[in-house]
Parts: C-alpha cells; structure tokens; sequence
C-alpha cells in the first residue's frame, strides 16, 4: 500500500491523507501532487477571487495546507518516533521539532492505531 493523492483527501474544505494502493488513484488528474496544488490554488488562490489577486501569503497559507497533515501521517506511521518521521521526509530531527512546535503538532509515540 501507498500514499494515495485523490480526490478524497479533500474532506470540507480541508486536506484529509489516508493510505490506499497506488493503483486505486492511478489515472486521477488530481491525483498527482500537482493536481493537488493546482485544486488547492484554484480554490483559495488567483483564481477564486476572479479579477483581483488574493490577500498576501498565498505561498504560506498553501504550505502550512499541505505541511500539517504530511507531518502528521509521517509522525503516525513512525509511531512519534521524530527520528523516522525526519528521516522519511528528508529534514533534519531539528527541524522537524521545529515545525512540530510552531505548527502546534502533538506527538504521540507508541504503538500505531486505526
């Protein structure tokens, strides 16, 4: 089983991950990464206000969108384990426990649920 980017990740108005088979999103437009900021985009960003551009920190509000459930599904399939979870996405552990404090993240260790 893999990550899946589908459209069901996008649950009222939020970005909502789950695991699937790769193939199950295999085929999706939107399914990619870049479908999914290009929806995101759509939704919140130039697009939605028509003919005026949207307030300042576009970049900000659509990286915290996708940050906050990635750190969150990385630090659930490592079990809290910081090391993993930094590991996994490429960050050092120190930034990683920075931006577990600054996006206001708990972090539960011990065995996996759900």
């Amino acid at each position: 089983m893999g990550l899946g980017f589908c459209s069901s990740w996008w649950e009222y108005g939020s970005f909502v991950p789950h695991f699937c088979p790769s193939d199950a999103c295999a085929g999706n437009s939107s399914g990619s990464s870049a479908g999914i900021a290009y929806k995101w985009v759509d939704e919140n960003g130039v697009t939605h206000y028509g003919d005026r551009l949207p307030p300042p920190g576009l970049y900000d509000r659509g990286v915290q969108e996708i940050e906050r459930p990635l750190l969150s599904l990385c630090l659930s399939a490592t079990r809290g384990n910081q090391i993993r979870a930094a590991h996994l996405l490429g960050l050092n552990r120190n930034t990683l426990r920075k931006k577990i404090r600054d996006l206001g993240l708990e972090v539960v260790r011990g065995l996996k649920t759900g």
